[in-house]
Order: C-alpha cells, then structure tokens, then sequence
C-alpha cells in the first residue's frame, strides 16, 4: 500500500470515529428536551452555514454554482439523499426501535454499495474485501445485537424506514465516489448540505422546532455541526479518491464501534460478551483491508 492509499484510508478512519460521537452528543442533547429531527435539522444549518461560506470565499457565488448540468444534478440528488437517509432512520426510530432500526442501517448499506458497485461499476471484489464485508455486518450484528422480544408497534414500517435510510446512505457514497473524481469535497459538501438542511427543515418546521435553553446545548450542537459534519465529510470524500467504494463504506462501520465504546465509557453501558467478539470481528475486517495490498 503507498502513502496515497494509507492517507486515503485514514481520513475514512477518521470519519468513521467522528461520526461515533453522533450518538453520544445527541444524548445530551435529548436531555434537554431537543428532538431527534430538531438536533438533525441545527447540525445541517450550521453545516451548510460553513460550508457554503468557505466555498463562496473560495470559487465565488457564480464558479460555486458553474457546474456542469449532470454534475449539478448529481450534487442537489446527493443533499436530498443525505436528507432522506436522516429523516428515514428518525422516522423508523419510533416504529421499530433503535436497535433494530440501527441494525438495519448500518448492516444494509454495505451490502447495497457492494452490489452496486459489483454489478453496475464492475468493481472486483477480491477474497479480501469480501471477508472483511462480511466480518464488518457479522460483527455489527453482534455489536448492536437484537432483542429477544420485539415491542414495536410497527416493525413492517420501521423496517422499511431503515432500509430507505440505508439505501439512500448507500446512494450519497456511490455519487459521492463519482463525484470527487471531477471536484474538490467542499464544492460538494457545500450544495449537498445545502440541500439537505433546505429539505431537513422544510420537515422540521411543521412538526415544530424548540431551541436549547442551555449555553452548553448550543455548543453540542455547533460541534456536531462542524465536526461530524463539516470535517468528516470533507475527510470521507478526500478519502474515497483513492479508495473504492465499497472499502469505504465498510471502514465507516467503525462508527457503532466508537458510539458503543463512548457509551460504556461515559454512561457505563456495557457491551455484552457477544458485543466484545463482534468488535474483534469488526477490527480483523478493518485489518484485512488495510492489508488488502
């Protein structure tokens, strides 16, 4: 592997840890009243705030919106899909739980970005990445776990909730992929986030929108908006430049690993025995790919 590719990997790496604080944060945040869809409506404002400023001060109004009609297209489709991927998990949250609902998310998602980029990309996909996908959704699996007894009042829907979120999530690294081959991440964070905080807030409004009380509910949410947003994103696409697709979107399964770490670590959740083996499992498909070479 050359520094190109490790460097590649790493940003991936990084943004795969940033996005496990999502969890976390939100908690918090939750304890002071905020809904789900309010703290996913905030971090996309700010987001889009930073974003589309930077890019302005970079390419100007005009050469930030100079693209090509198919890759303007790809871009608004990009921001709608990173909206309906949010939207569609929150939305499942409450029908199907958050166990299964994440489960779902995060285990789907690969296995739709490796199809596709097998059958439509023609990406090969070697004993190597195919062990560590695998070993990636076994280990999520027995990380995040299922109950034994369902309580939710609607697992049909909450079930198709997920998998419109894991495919729509599936969909922002496919464009995302194609897109950084042809334009630099801010560019594209910045109409994509753009988008999705347009989209995210035209749904948030109706259903209403309470702001923090405290001082410190602010600051979670400015960091959730600059660094598992701004910063994870602009390190994910740089990433996928030289990484493929479907590498990319199993190293961002280290994301429940992280959240579930923080959680024991902050709120004394424990992993279960089988939680603990699934994380090993996760960490020697991380291994293999990164040894791929």
């Amino acid at each position: 592997m050359n520094h190109t590719e490790a460097t590649g990997l790493a940003f991936i790496v990084i943004s795969g840890i940033l996005w496990g604080t999502i969890g976390v944060v939100s908690r918090w945040l939750s304890a002071d009243g905020l809904t789900p869809l309010t703290i996913s409506a905030f971090r996309f404002l700010i987001s889009a705030a930073i974003l589309v400023l930077w890019a302005v001060s970079v390419y100007g109004l005009r050469g930030l919106v100079a693209l090509p009609r198919r890759d303007a297209t790809l871009m608004l489709l990009n921001g709608a899909m990173l909206a309906i991927s949010q939207t569609s998990y929150l939305s499942a949250i409450p029908l199907a739980g958050v166990t299964i609902s994440t489960l779902i998310v995060i285990c789907s998602a690969p296995l739709a970005v490796a199809a596709f980029s097998r059958l439509v990309r023609r990406e090969r996909l070697n004993g190597k990445v195919v062990f560590a996908l695998l070993a990636s959704i076994l280990g999520t699996t027995m990380l995040v776990g299922v109950p034994s007894e369902s309580g939710s009042p609607d697992l049909a829907g909450g079930t198709f909730y997920s998998l419109v979120s894991a495919l729509s999530y599936a969909a922002v690294i496919q464009i995302g992929h194609g897109l950084t081959r042809r334009h630099n991440p801010l560019r594209i964070n910045a109409i994509s986030f753009l988008i999705g905080a347009l989209l995210l807030w035209v749904i948030a409004i109706p259903s209403g929108v309470s702001l923090p009380a405290r001082p410190e509910a602010w600051l979670l949410i400015a960091y959730l908006g600059v660094f598992p947003s701004v910063t994870a994103y602009a390190l994910f696409l740089r990433g996928m430049r030289v990484t493929s697709a479907t590498i990319s979107s199993i190293l961002v399964l280290l994301e429940p690993l992280v959240a579930a770490l923080l959680a024991a670590l902050i709120f004394g959740e424990r992993l279960s025995p089988l939680g603990l083996v699934g994380g090993m499992l996760m960490c020697a498909g991380f291994i293999a790919l990164v040894r791929r070479n």
